[in-house]
This record gives structure tokens, C-alpha cells and sequence, in this order.
């Protein structure tokens, strides 16, 4: 089964994509800060569901490690906030689509 990791330190953000997740067959695991997800990633996940709003650390750098440690998988940038949603933009390169 495809193991989905979901980083968001929104309770109810957070909770909302589990059970959808969950719902469309997916096995989830939720974690509420990078360093958690950062364990996680390690351990061996198969995608990342990753807001950039993090307590512990900014996501954009757990994203970049992510990538310098797991190239091949996969990151779902999820944000609601308009100035992270320029820097993804800003730091994307052309194989990848970052979209409001």
C-alpha cells in the first residue's frame, strides 16, 4: 500500500487530508513539525504531503534536504499562504510545477 506522509501543524488541515487520504485507500501518516517528518522521510515513505508553514523549521528547507536525501520521491508543496507560494514558484525548476 502507498504510504503518504502529511505534514501540517494544522489540526484540522491536518486531519481533513488524512481522512480524504484515507478514505481514497491511502495509508497516512500524519506529523505536525519537520523534525517528525524528517524521522519519517528517513524510515521510508512513498510520498510527502508538505505545508511550508512549519513551527520547527521553514519547509522549504525540509523540502530541500528531502530532495538531497530521496531525489526520486515525490512533494506536494501545500500552502495557503501567498508570500510561501512565490518562493516555491521562485525556487522551482523547470521539470517541476509549482501552482497557486
Amino acid at each position: 500500500m502507498t504510504e503518504i506522509l502529511v505534514v501540517e501543524d494544522d489540526l484540522a488541515v491536518s486531519q481533513m487530508l488524512t481522512v480524504l487520504l484515507q478514505r481514497a485507500g491511502y495509508d497516512v501518516t500524519p506529523v505536525p513539525n519537520a523534525a517528525e517528518a524528517w524521522q519519517k522521510v528517513q524510515r521510508g515513505v512513498d510520498l510527502v504531503v508538505l505545508d511550508l508553514g512549519l513551527p520547527d523549521r521553514d519547509g522549504l528547507d525540509l523540502c530541500r534536504d528531502i530532495r538531497n536525501h530521496r531525489p526520486g520521491l515525490p512533494i506536494l508543496v501545500v500552502t495557503a499562504r501567498t508570500s510561501e507560494q512565490r518562493a516555491c514558484r521562485d525556487r522551482c525548476n523547470p521539470r517541476r510545477r509549482c501552482r497557486p
